[in-house]
């Protein structure tokens, strides 16, 4: 069953120890957000990952409305990827936004993050939530 972990004004965590799953939905007011306050928000999500090291980790972008410039990309890959690694994440699911702007930055970042996870845990993007706790049972 899921618990909510938190819940802040740009993000709600969700938490299943069954299914070994933590999952991060944005929400559309993250519009507001600056740059600062999603990097704290990122941050506040890896802790919880590093406490409660899930399997699985869903992350779902679909309502951020947060333009991610690329030197921010870049920080994602640099600062959150090695934690990921570190937590012991094995895979990891990104819901891609219909949004082009929005999906353009959540594909550079998965792509600048499998040149440095080398292996160590599997990323992929879907297009709907059903391929994504598809794909986690496999």
């Amino acid at each position: 069953m899921k618990k909510i972990l938190f819940k802040s004004k740009y993000m709600i965590g969700y938490h299943s120890s069954e299914e070994e799953l933590i999952e991060y939905h944005w929400l559309a007011t993250s519009e507001e957000m600056l740059e600062e306050e999603y990097k704290k928000e990122c941050l506040h999500m890896t802790d919880f990952i590093l406490k409660l090291r899930p399997r699985y980790v869903f992350l779902n972008p679909l309502h951020l409305l947060f333009p991610i410039a690329p030197e921010i990309q870049q920080w994602s890959v640099d600062e959150l990827v090695p934690l990921y690694i570190k937590a012991g994440v094995q895979k990891l699911a990104i819901l891609v936004p219909e949004d082009f702007f929005s999906s353009l930055s959540v594909f550079q970042i998965v792509e600048d993050a499998e040149e440095v996870i080398h292996g160590m845990y599997e990323i992929r993007h879907f297009d709907n939530e059903e391929a994504v706790f598809e794909w986690f049972k496999s």
